[in-house]
């Protein structure tokens, strides 16, 4: 089978892409704003393009391959009926090394399943904790309560000191941020 071929940018073939002017006074924020919202409205636009175009070429791989995909299933459907059919072949060993293929049964890892819609896992914990035999089959899992932590420096009742003893801290920081008014943007008025 032919590998396809995938295209890589070469990143010396992309124009070159001027710096921003400085931006000195609150006008020219503004005006950076504008600008940055008529740049996510280009890129919106392209990113729609592409993801219809990605669902056409989509659309045109189910329809040429639903014929295989469809002949595939039915013959792999048939295979196990036919190994269903005939299990006590597949006793020891557990399958048939075919000219083409491989065909048998394999057993999956032990999992732990609910008995029934009935029960939920959260009662099936307390039937556990209830029994006496059933507390070494529940897990407890402690973890720092953080919220707790940060109340109690809000409320003064940890300093840094007691918070350095345990080897944490409590770290704030003022993150930059912007938001566009996509309704003054002309480009996404339209839309």
């Amino acid at each position: 089978m032919a590998k396809a071929k995938t295209a890589t940018i070469d990143p010396r073939t992309m124009p070159d892409v001027a710096p921003p002017k400085p931006i000195e006074t609150y006008e020219d924020a503004d005006g950076a704003l504008l600008k940055i919202g008529q740049l996510e409205a280009e890129i919106l636009k392209e990113e729609a393009e592409l993801n219809d175009k990605i669902q056409t070429i989509r659309e045109i791989y189910e329809i040429k391959t639903y014929v295989a995909r469809t002949m595939k299933a039915g013959l792999e459907a048939e295979l196990m009926s036919f190994c269903s059919d005939n299990k006590k072949d597949f006793e020891k060993p557990r399958t048939k090394d075919l000219m083409h293929g491989t065909i048998g049964f394999r057993n999956t890892p032990p999992k732990v399943e609910l008995l029934n819609r009935k029960y939920k896992w959260d009662t099936v914990v307390e039937l556990l904790k209830k029994m006496r035999w059933g507390k070494e089959f529940v897990r407890v899992k402690d973890e720092v309560n953080k919220e707790a932590i940060l109340e109690a420096v809000a409320a003064k009742k940890m300093d840094d000191t007691k918070l350095a003893s345990i080897g944490i801290k409590v770290d704030q920081t003022d993150e930059w941020t912007y938001a566009i008014k996509w309704e003054e943007i002309p480009e996404m008025a339209t839309n």
